[in-house]
C-alpha cells in the first residue's frame, strides 16, 4: 500500500509518524513541504499525488490543510489535528475521511475538527478523540493513525480457509470467544464464535455485526427493543446501536458474529463502548 504523508509546519520528512507508518510495511511518500509558501506546498503535494497515485493521504496539522486543498479525487484522507482554518480555502472533506484530534490540543482547537466534521457531513465515528496534545506522538495515537489508514484503504482480499478447532478460545466476560477470522484477515469480514451466558449493553462506533445463533435460547435487546433468540435466529446490528443479550436460566448462547469492516477489535471504531443512557 502507498501512503502520501504530508508533514506539518516546521516539520521535516522522515519524522516519527511517517516512520511508524513505514514500519507497518507500507510505502511512504513523504515530500518536503516549504513552511513559507502554502501554495507551493500544495503544488508539491499535488505533483507527488499525481505521480504515485497513493491509496491513502495522511496530513498532519498544516499538512492536513494541504491534504484538503489538493485534488485527491476519491482517495481517502486521514487528518491529524488539521489546521484547515489557518491555511488554504477548503472548508470540508469528502465522505471517506477520518479525523484524529485531542481535546487537549493547545495549538489547533479541537472545536475546529468538530466543525469540520459537521461541515463535511461525516458520521460521528469519523472523528476519533485520542491523544494528550497536538503532536499525537503517543503509542495509542500512532496505533490509531495506522488503524485509520488500514480501515480506509481496506485490507487486501484473499481466498483463505480457517479452522475453528485450530483457533484458541479466549476468555471474555461471561464466557469465551474464538476469533477464527479477525483483524482484517481475508479482507471481507471478521468471523468470531462466542459462547456466553450474557452480554452487557455496549455499542460499536463504526462496526456492523450480524449474530447467527447456533445453540441455546435467550433474549437480545437492540436499542430498547427485546427479541427472543433460538437456534437459527439472526440479529442484524448496525454500528451505533446499543445491544445486550442474556441466556435463559441453565442455557448458554453459542453464536457466530460476522463483523464489518474487518478491523482489529482494539480499533476505536470496532471495540465495544459501554453505553450509559442518561
Amino acid at each position: 500500500m502507498k501512503v502520501l504523508f504530508l508533514h506539518g509546519w516546521q516539520s521535516v520528512p522522515g519524522g516519527l509518524k511517517p516512520s511508524y507508518l513505514q514500519d507497518q510495511g507500507w510505502q511512504i511518500l513523504n515530500p518536503a513541504l516549504p513552511d513559507e509558501d502554502f501554495a507551493a506546498a500544495v503544488a508539491i503535494a499535488q505533483a507527488e499525488f499525481d505521480r504515485h497515485d497513493p491509496d491513502v493521504v495522511v496530513g498532519s496539522s498544516r499538512g492536513g490543510a494541504v491534504a484538503m486543498n489538493i485534488d485527491a479525487g476519491s482517495t481517502p484522507l486521514v487528518l491529524l489535528c488539521p489546521a484547515w482554518k489557518r491555511w488554504g480555502s477548503a472548508t470540508g472533506v469528502k465522505a471517506k475521511a477520518i479525523i484524529l484530534h485531542s481535546p487537549a490540543d493547545d495549538v489547533i482547537p479541537f472545536a475546529d475538527s468538530l466543525e469540520l466534521r459537521t461541515r463535511s457531513g461525516l458520521a460521528p465515528e469519523s472523528l476519533i478523540v485520542i491523544g494528550d496534545d497536538h503532536r499525537l506522538a503517543d503509542p495509542q495515537s500512532l496505533a490509531a493513525m495506522a488503524a485509520a489508514v488500514r480501515s480506509l484503504a481496506g485490507p487486501k482480499k484473499e481466498a483463505l480457509v480457517f479452522q475453528r478447532d485450530e483457533t484458541a478460545a479466549l476468555d471474555c466476560p461471561f464466557g469465551q470467544v474464538q476469533r477464527i477470522v479477525t483483524g482484517g484477515r481475508g479482507g471481507i469480514a471478521n468471523v468470531h464464535v462466542v459462547q456466553i451466558t450474557r452480554g452487557n449493553q455496549h455499542l460499536h462506533m463504526g462496526y456492523d455485526e450480524i449474530y447467527y445463533l447456533l445453540s441455546g435460547t435467550g433474549t437480545i435487546t437492540l436499542d430498547q427493543h427485546t427479541h427472543r433468540l433460538r437456534p437459527g435466529s439472526v440479529a442484524v446490528i448496525p454500528a451505533g446501536v446499543p445491544h445486550s443479550l442474556i441466556a435463559d436460566p441453565g442455557q448458554t448462547l453459542q453464536f457466530v458474529i460476522f463483523g464489518t469492516p474487518p478491523l482489529p477489535m482494539d480499533h476505536p471504531l470496532a471495540r465495544p463502548h459501554v453505553n450509559n443512557p442518561g
